[in-house]
């Protein structure tokens, strides 16, 4: 056995199922890679098709397949994955995308020369395309976007393994997809979170993925993990400030006007406790400005039905300085509300 996959500089996890089609290429990018002190770790969720087979057809030392006899999910695999990983850093990988030659290299440079960094990503290229995807770089501009949205593309990020074993953390399984946007949220206590500006992977988009499979569920959970974001400024909200933010982050049909007359007590009390500067002063004043946006555009411009009364509601929460609509969609709301206007629903 090669000595170095005893004592590797790097853990790459590769969780695979039914991706026969596409998993020699993402090995063989591995396997390319210009920085060679790496174990493979590729864990088989019970695929169904030739996964396996084409696995094996790879004869290299720094191989660790695991064949799982239950399909026990995406999830599960990546537990397992961090629990044995003996290297420095772990680096993500799917079975379907493409490492570029030089990404361990870059990454593992980078964290050598930031100690303070626990989670290091990249951009990425689409396959196919010529689409680049740039992702916020720096710390804090990267807190602000985690506020809203994962900015990690999972299977480029490489992770400091030390700082996950100190603290016992690992993904959780309660997170089905997602499990990687609930994860980063976690580890911004313990570290700097970086995104390089390089494109070192090419991500493919294809119909069987895990993400595009379970679109539905991602409202909810993706509200969850927003609220963690927000509980780190320890703001105290109560139970009715909690459900009002869970509505509005979920997308739902049922924000009432209350709901919208009552954010900017809620937008108060978080500024408040962001006199830390927990998160950029400015940044957090905008993420909270566009809520309150898209809560009164959901409310008054994206509803099911219309009447006199909504747009009497409008006039009055406008009136208080809330918010104000365009002209163009001012006069839009007018006109629907004074037809009974409905939306069709199939």
């Amino acid at each position: 056995m090669d000595p170095t996959v005893t004592h590797p500089k790097i853990s790459v996890l590769m969780p695979v199922y039914n991706c026969a089609a596409f998993v020699e290429d993402a090995v063989a990018s591995i396997l390319e890679q210009t920085l060679t002190n790496f174990e493979l770790i590729i864990i088989d969720d019970a695929s169904t098709d030739e996964t396996v087979s084409k696995v094996k057809k790879f004869k290299d030392s720094r191989i660790q397949l695991i064949e799982k006899s239950v399909n026990s999910g995406h999830t599960n695999s990546l537990i397992h994955g961090v629990t044995i990983a003996n290297g420095q850093y772990i680096a993500r990988m799917d079975g379907d995308d493409i490492s570029l030659p030089d990404r361990f290299k870059k990454q593992a440079d980078f964290l050598d020369a930031h100690p303070d960094v626990v989670l290091c990503g990249s951009a990425h290229v689409i396959l196919g395309t010529d689409k680049i995807v740039k992702r916020p770089e720096s710390h804090e501009a990267i807190k602000i976007e985690l506020l809203q949205k994962n900015c990690f593309t999972h299977p480029s990020v490489m992770i400091r393994n030390s700082v996950l074993k100190a603290n016992q953390l690992n993904y959780d399984e309660a997170f089905s997809v997602t499990q990687d946007y609930d994860f980063w949220v976690r580890l911004i206590p313990f570290g700097t979170l970086h995104n390089l500006p390089d494109v070192l992977l090419k991500y493919r988009i294809h119909d069987n993925q895990v993400s595009v499979k379970k679109q539905d569920i991602k409202p909810k959970v993706r509200a969850t993990i927003r609220l963690k974001m927000l509980r780190y400024l320890n703001a105290e909200m109560d139970s009715e400030a909690e459900a009002v933010l869970t509505k509005l982050f979920e997308r739902q049909q049922d924000i009432e006007v209350q709901d919208i007359q009552g954010f900017d007590r809620i937008k108060a009390k978080l500024l408040n406790a962001n006199s830390s500067k927990f998160y950029d002063t400015r940044g957090f004043e905008d993420y909270l400005e566009r809520v309150q946006q898209l809560m009164f555009k959901d409310y008054f411009l994206n509803r099911m039905s219309y009447s006199p009364k909504v747009f009497k509601q409008y006039l009055k929460t406008k009136s208080d300085g809330t918010y104000k609509l365009k002209f163009r969609d001012g006069l839009k709301l007018f006109l629907k509300s004074m037809v009974f206007y409905k939306n069709n629903v199939k």
